[in-house]
């Protein structure tokens, strides 16, 4: 995860917007992509996961985050 920070020029060193990207295995591709239009999910045994979409193949791809 990367946060990346954007600042405004009436600001100073405060966080604006703070976007989140994440990286998942694309197993079309056979490889790590970063998740495009990346969403967190609650599955239905109640664990989050982010859902998004391969920018390269356009096909689904999950990251299951921690139980914290």
């Amino acid at each position: 995860m990367r946060n990346v920070f954007i600042l405004h020029s009436s600001m100073k060193y405060s966080e604006v917007n703070k976007v989140e990207t994440y990286e998942g295995f694309c197993v079309k591709c056979r490889k790590k992509v970063t998740i495009k239009d990346a969403k967190v999910v609650t599955l239905k045994n109640n664990r989050k996961a982010v859902k998004g979409v391969c920018p390269h193949c356009g096909t689904t791809v999950y990251r299951f985050l921690g139980k914290a």
